[in-house]
């Protein structure tokens, strides 16, 4: 079983997927996270060539607590620097990069059940997944929350940021998809929703 969680930067993908899988007992997974990691693996040198070496390259395992890690690293605040989150959305911009990525992070999944965040996570990867959730917010919102990731800066540069790696990878609702608008709400809240969708759905099944 998949379910897919799809939004832009600051929606509240991470947060709320992290709980809901734990809540499922399912497996969690960042593709956000593995772009990431091969935005810093190469971030000295972010050549073609090198970059592509690295995605062959790529090891993608499931860590203690069912969380999908790559190349081994675990430290969180390596991949949280803002010179990888924009290289990571030039990485995912790129068709053929994004093609063999996502190949490797299904493969890794395989017979799992698994709660898959990202962008394009319930219309590229899984488009025929269990359920399928989009998150959105407005920007305002979006930008509150990235400035309290990111202690110390300014609203507009913040939004800019934002707005870059928005027009590099597009965030678009999968079809058949529950939508929740996240703006004002808590990230508890729009985990119950998200398991009153799971709910709902597990009930047409039976």
């Amino acid at each position: 079983m998949i379910i897919t969680i799809d939004g832009a930067t600051g929606v509240g993908k991470s947060t709320v997927a992290k709980k809901v899988a734990e809540i499922l007992d399912c497996a969690y997974v960042s593709t956000g996270r593995v772009y990431r990691t091969v935005a810093y693996c190469v971030l000295k040198e972010h050549s073609n060539e090198k970059m592509l070496s690295q995605i062959e390259d790529l090891i993608l395992t499931f860590n203690s607590e069912n969380t999908m890690i790559a190349n081994g690293i675990e430290a969180e605040v390596l991949l949280k620097n803002e010179s990888v989150a924009c290289l990571a959305a030039e990485i995912g911009a790129n068709a053929d990069f994004k093609k063999i990525i996502s190949s490797k992070i299904i493969q890794a999944i395989g017979s799992r059940n698994a709660v898959v965040e990202g962008r394009k996570a319930g219309t590229i990867l899984y488009p025929d997944a269990f359920l399928k959730i989009y998150l959105y917010a407005d920007l305002d919102r979006r930008v509150e929350r990235k400035m309290h990731e990111n202690e110390g800066r300014n609203y507009d540069k913040t939004a800019e940021k934002l707005q870059i790696r928005d027009n590099l990878v597009t965030s678009s609702q999968a079809d058949h998809s529950c939508a929740i608008d996240t703006s004002d709400k808590t990230w508890l809240e729009v985990v119950n929703e998200i398991l009153s969708y799971y709910r709902r759905r597990k009930q047409t099944e039976s």
